[in-house]
């Protein structure tokens, strides 16, 4: 790919992500919703973004003009600048990580003002109904992505108060405690630091997470299989990396099977007796065998 093509590589892909943005921001005049209706109006935007990184793949950085080493090249015996490669190639790679970053930010935007729309209006730790703990998954997700391609403090706080909102409060502390290192003395830091003096002072809000289907039917979060259900996820699947993808795709699926189940009694009982009591027999075995304390 030479250097023009590289430019319009690039400008397509921001384009994209900027009319991504300007879909996102349409959720904040959208009004209150069931989960079905809201994602009509988040999947164009995540389907944008999809886009988008689908041109960015094509300005991959090994793609880039490769930098000569000192004293080769056309111009080696003068020295002069052009040894050096252009400084538009240089910015290529970083312009690609700093659109990356942009997109996986309106894509954490978009799921965050979706929760807003789909319940109660999110401002309290272990508020969120079981829709709006799907979306808040899916925007800590994005923002983790966004994290990788740039490291930005200020992204690291927005997943501290996604993840307090959760209820994940060891996870809000680890990310808490990355930004004050990575900002010690800056306001990012400060802003760290505040998060976790509030979480100290109100008291660290319950650290249960959701189990949809596991609720839906037992009819309780604190019923025991589905404590044991959420022990398994917390302290043995959310370890290894085809458990915590395993979290992610049930997070995705299961509010809408979650809702179906919990209005009807009769698949309530069955859900339970022939899948979650079951379940959680093993989850029970497993951790057992993992050395996981009770």
């Amino acid at each position: 790919m030479n250097r023009q093509e590289l430019e319009l590589t690039l400008k397509r892909a921001a384009d994209m992500v900027e009319e991504a943005g300007l879909m996102a921001n349409r959720l904040l005049d959208a009004s209150p919703g069931t989960y079905d209706d809201v994602m009509k109006l988040v999947d164009p935007v995540v389907d944008r973004l999809e886009e988008a990184h689908q041109v960015l793949l094509e300005a991959e950085p090994e793609d880039l003009p490769e930098q000569q080493p000192p004293g080769e090249g056309a111009d080696a015996e003068d020295g002069s600048p052009e040894d050096a490669i252009p400084d538009d190639a240089l910015d290529g790679a970083m312009r690609r990580q700093e659109l990356e970053h942009r997109a996986r930010i309106v894509e954490a935007k978009a799921y965050r003002l979706a929760a807003d729309l789909v319940g109660p209006r999110l401002k309290d730790p272990g508020a969120a109904t079981e829709e709006q703990s799907s979306l808040l998954g899916e925007a800590a997700t994005a923002l983790e992505a966004a994290f990788g391609s740039r490291q930005d403090v200020s992204t690291l706080l927005e997943l501290a108060e996604v993840r307090i909102l959760q209820c994940e409060v060891k996870r809000a502390r680890q990310v808490l405690d990355v930004a004050m290192k990575l900002d010690p003395d800056g306001p990012g830091g400060e802003r760290a630091r505040v998060l976790l003096s509030s979480l100290d002072e109100k008291g660290a809000p319950r650290d249960k997470g959701r189990c949809f289907i596991a609720t839906a039917a037992c009819g309780s979060p604190d019923a025991p299989e589905v404590r044991s259900l959420r022990r398994l996820r917390d302290e043995v699947l959310v370890l290894m990396p085809a458990g915590r993808l395993l979290i992610r795709v049930y997070q995705a699926t299961s509010p809408r099977a979650a809702r179906m189940i919990e209005t009807r009694p009769a698949a309530r009982h069955v859900v339970r007796t022939l899948l979650v009591r079951p379940a959680a027999r093993l989850a029970e075995r497993w951790m057992e065998l993992c050395g996981a304390t009770p």
